[in-house]
């Protein structure tokens, strides 16, 4: 049986880990990329994004948004809006070192990179990035376009919103509410809710921006 044939929407660093992921899963026919010019990357170049517009019909095409989100979602957003108005496929990724409990929920577009635990009863919304070594523990909630960052921990029953970006190292205590489109600096300790959106760091935490 063929693989599913996949296409790396971005190029660069981000596209390179997402790569690696597809690559160790060897559940992929990984075609290339799209950029606005070429990058160091391990597959082949295929031009801009129109330039595969031919080929999203095709069943066995999908397509994975291969830029980070750094702190701001809105060229991902902008990107997933444009292919999702022409039906295109999406890639959900998971590295075979994670490990995903059969009682977790990863919807499509999203990534679960290497050493990364989900434990029982999380639920990971669309196009989210779950990065190297971050931990999510039972019952917790990651929103779509939300980028978790390197060596996260959320324990148990957090609730984190749709298109936000949570910095290296950080720790969030059980039970705790992130409001969407909210920054958190790395290496903060996340004691409290956040209701109201916006950049915070510092232990105990407080607002930046």
């Amino acid at each position: 049986m063929e693989k599913p044939k996949l296409i790396f929407l971005g190029g660069g660093g981000h596209a390179l880990s997402c790569w690696d992921v597809a690559h160790a899963s060897q559940q992929w026919n990984i075609m290339g990329y799209t950029d606005h010019q070429k990058k160091e990357m391990p597959i082949p170049y295929l031009g801009l994004d129109e330039e595969v517009n031919g080929l999203i019909s095709n069943a066995d095409v999908f397509f994975f948004l291969g830029i980070g989100h750094l702190g701001n979602p809105l060229l991902r957003h902008k990107i997933a809006h444009e292919f999702n108005r022409k039906q295109a496929k999406w890639a959900t990724l998971v590295s075979p070192n994670a490990y995903v409990s059969p009682l977790a929920t990863v919807e499509e577009g999203s990534i679960i990179h290497h050493r990364v635990v989900l434990n029982a009863g999380v639920s990971i919304g669309k196009h989210a990035i779950i990065n190297t070594g971050a931990t999510l523990e039972h019952g917790s909630f990651v929103g779509e376009q939300t980028h978790i960052s390197t060596h996260v921990i959320l324990n148990g029953d957090v609730h984190i919103g749709n298109e936000c970006f949570i910095g290296s190292g950080c720790v969030g205590y059980q039970q705790i509410r992130i409001q969407s489109g909210t920054t958190i600096a790395a290496g903060s300790i996340l004691r409290k809710s956040i209701h109201t959106a916006g950049v915070y760091g510092g232990n105990p935490l407080r607002k930046i921006a």
